[in-house]
């Protein structure tokens, strides 16, 4: 499995699915930056909502900026988490606005 952002309400099923993680790496990577940084608006299995996109992508671009400095997590896997990132921040906004009546996407 994996967690991606995709939408899933009539409004937003023309969104073109985002990858984000593995589900695997998600649970034991991505969480425990998410709740150590105290973030609140991304996760598995939540809402992502328009009118918070760029509080969304500064949370992404938080994720990034500690998985780069957490030497405990493998440089690969630093790697993987970083690009994935990129192109979080590169298109999320763009493919959001391509389907500008979805109100939300659900990051699952």
């Amino acid at each position: 499995m994996s967690v991606e952002i995709y939408g899933v309400e009539e409004s937003s099923k023309k969104f073109r699915c985002i990858a984000v993680s593995g589900e695997n790496t998600f649970n034991t990577v991505w969480q425990r930056v998410i709740d150590d940084l105290e973030l609140r608006l991304i996760g598995n299995g939540v809402w992502l909502y328009q009118r918070d996109l760029p509080d969304i992508l500064e949370e992404f671009a938080q994720v990034k900026a500690y998985v780069m400095q957490d030497e405990s997590i493998s440089p690969n896997c630093r790697e993987d988490i970083a690009e994935h990132i990129d192109e979080i921040l590169s298109v999320l906004e763009s493919k959001w606005s391509e389907v500008a009546d979805a109100e939300r996407l659900w990051m699952g």
